[in-house]
């Protein structure tokens, strides 16, 4: 008895000792003592807390559950996620959450950062394009973000005109909030007669008279629109002031009118052709009367009939003397043909022949198609020695490229220079940057459709940036 007592009191106090320095020791009952080493987890959990912000790109839905993506990263948001603010796309936010094996970020808190602080701005003009719903559209000169969450009212058309309000981002596009395609009742009915100026294929811009007129492929036309033809109009107003036709008349011309005019001879070609007198096209038939020796330059009386196309049909061309004829001219025309291997070199501007040499003062890059400005001296053979020739660069050239994207300029909606297959071009903040299939970065290949701006800058007005292949 007495040894099973000291066993007892010696087993409790290694019992006390043991558990002070090892956790994993059980007790069990009895003078039995069993050690357990602590557990080990083969296998620890990758989750881990994590706290991004950025802006959100894109959302599932505008309420929970919904999944976002914000600065690329995929974000499940929860009921049981708390959210602090009205988050939009566009929306710059901190999210506090939990990221799992797979990289997803399971939301806990969403505060919606500076949503106070962007500009509440309201926008109105005619939709100028407009896409799916995310999407970007350009209305007026405002470039509109609308997401799933943009409350429209109206049905949006090309030319429809738009009001509506949001939030100015930090790229300078708009959130859309809210847009109101206004009904087309509400514009102004107009009628007017003037001359054809221009007109293009159907839907174009035409210019009549002193208007700007869309003609869409509902435009009803009556007659064969041509130059110089008078036309009776029928359309809306539109905000950016053109005329959206709706009936467009051309008027037959039964009685051709009788015209008379004078003016210097711009050009002229062997009979029959067309010259230009003045401002004036002019039809030389074998049954015009002639009187005088045609020479560029010499001033001309014309006595014709006005044809359909606004071209004049001459029945009588007087030409004053040659001692009347000035030796300087000036005139302007297309380059039609540059031949510059023979020294001194031979333009043709217009129907004009022009002889460049090496006196003559040439201001711009002179291609085949651009407009040119000339002051030279007449000659015996009617052409003309250039003093000084002025080619006039048109004020937007159209540039397609694509190329590899090599710089890359690390701002809000990357406005700034880029670098794209050797091409420096501007980002502006009217430029769409398409981001359907990747995103931008270095390396990555990129269609870019850009004009040309004042001082010979390049401005880039769409970009595609594609994937990897």
């Amino acid at each position: 008895m007495k040894s099973l007592v000291v066993g007892t009191i010696i087993a409790l106090l290694i019992l006390t000792v043991v558990n002070a320095f090892v956790p994993g020791m059980v007790f069990l009952s009895g003078p039995t003592l069993v050690l357990a080493a602590p557990p080990i987890n083969d296998e620890p959990s990758r989750d881990h807390d994590v706290s991004i912000e950025g802006k959100i790109q894109s959302m599932s839905a505008p309420t929970p559950p919904s999944v976002w993506v914000v600065d690329s990263h995929t974000v499940s948001v929860t009921l049981e996620t708390e959210i602090k603010g009205t988050p939009q796309v566009g929306s710059q936010v901190k999210i506090e959450g939990r990221m799992l094996e797979d990289l997803t970020i399971v939301a806990k808190k969403i505060e919606v950062k500076d949503e106070n602080h962007n500009e509440q701005v309201e926008f109105r003009g005619p939709i100028k394009s407009f896409t799916d719903i995310p999407g970007i559209w350009i209305i007026g000169q405002f470039t509109v973000t609308v997401s799933t969450t943009t409350h429209i009212e109206g049905t949006p058309a090309v030319g429809a005109l738009a009001k509506g309000h949001g939030l100015r981002q930090s790229d300078g596009t708009i959130l859309a909030r809210q847009i109101a395609i206004e009904n087309e009742h509400h514009n102004e009915q107009v009628e007017f007669r003037g001359l054809i100026k221009s007109f293009t294929d159907i839907p174009g811009l035409w210019v009549i008279g002193q208007f700007t007129v869309t003609v869409s492929t509902t435009t009803h036309i009556e007659g064969i629109p041509a130059v110089g033809a008078l036309a009776d109009v029928h359309g809306v107003r539109q905000s950016d002031g053109t005329i959206l036709a709706k009936q467009i008349k051309v008027k037959n011309e039964d009685h051709n009118e009788q015209v008379e005019f004078r003016g210097h001879i711009k050009s002229f070609t062997d009979i029959p052709g067309l010259w230009v007198i003045g401002q004036f096209t002019v039809t030389v038939s074998t049954t015009t009367h002639i009187e005088g020796t045609p020479a560029v330059g010499a001033l001309a009386k014309v006595h014709g009939v006005r044809q359909s196309d606004g071209t004049i049909l001459a029945r009588q061309i007087q030409i004053e003397h040659a001692e009347h004829i000035r030796s300087h001219v000036e005139f302007s025309g297309i380059i039609r043909q540059l031949i510059t291997d023979t020294v001194p070199a031979t333009w043709v501007i217009n129907r004009i022949t022009v002889t460049v040499g090496t006196t003559t003062t040439v201001i711009g890059d002179p291609a085949v198609g651009r407009v040119a400005e000339v002051e030279g001296l007449m000659q015996p053979d009617h052409t003309v020695l250039a003093l000084k020739i002025t080619v006039k660069r048109p004020e937007t050239e159209r540039i397609h490229f694509d190329g590899r994207i090599q710089v890359l300029p690390q701002t809000p909606g990357f406005l700034g220079t880029w670098t794209v297959g050797g091409h420096t071009f501007d980002v502006d903040k009217f430029t769409l940057i398409d981001i359907s299939e990747a995103r931008p970065g270095i390396g990555r290949h990129a269609e870019v459709y850009a004009v040309s701006g004042p001082g010979n800058k390049v401005i880039a007005r769409y970009i595609k940036i594609e994937k990897d292949h």
